[in-house]
């Protein structure tokens, strides 16, 4: 992600672990955060957001773009999708926790944050498809990830993923959030 930052020369590229960033507190104005909370666990997620907190000026403005449960429960199906998915394409298997709207927004309250408030909620369609294309996925993997979407389809009575089949390919619809908020 860095190589894709322009070479402008007020622009100071970082690299550092979002759990524990290399930089002075009370020191940027604004920071943004695009669906980095789902790839840790929720102690990971927790302190990320602590060390956000920890770098901004006062009054600093942060905006976080998340995957939330699309349920208003944060949900086993959710969390298990996202575990097992990461398993089956080759990452590195963790217990995901997808937190629904509300604790997102009390994990930023009791961080410290304060004037947090929705912005925007969208959709994110994906589907076997996309994994298989993005990630190169062989045959079994393409079936297990297959078989996983069945799964959970099958037992989201709600409906609330409104999943099924895409092209040919099944398909799921994932929600995101961006909220807004100040320290």
């Amino acid at each position: 992600m860095l190589t894709q930052v322009p070479e402008e020369e007020d622009i100071e590229r970082v690299r550092g672990d979002v759990t524990a960033l290399p930089l002075r507190d009370n020191n940027l104005d604004i920071i943004v955060m695009k669906q980095v909370l789902d790839y840790l666990e929720e102690a990971a997620q927790r302190k990320a957001l602590v060390e956000v907190y920890r770098t901004l000026r006062e009054n600093g403005q942060f905006i976080l773009s998340a995957l939330i449960s699309p349920d208003s429960q944060v949900d086993e199906v959710t969390n298990e999708l996202y575990t097992r998915r990461e398993t089956i394409i080759g990452r590195v298997p963790i217990k995901k926790l997808i937190p629904n709207e509300e604790l997102l927004k009390t994990w930023l309250q009791e961080t410290g944050f304060r004037g947090i408030e929705s912005v925007y909620r969208y959709d994110i369609p994906l589907s076997v498809e996309d994994f298989r294309t993005s990630f190169g996925l062989d045959a079994e993997r393409t079936r297990a990830l297959s078989e996983l979407y069945g799964d959970i389809l099958a037992r989201d009575k709600q409906h609330v993923f409104r999943g099924g089949d895409f092209q040919g390919s099944p398909q799921l619809i994932e929600q995101g959030l961006i909220v807004r908020s100040a320290k």
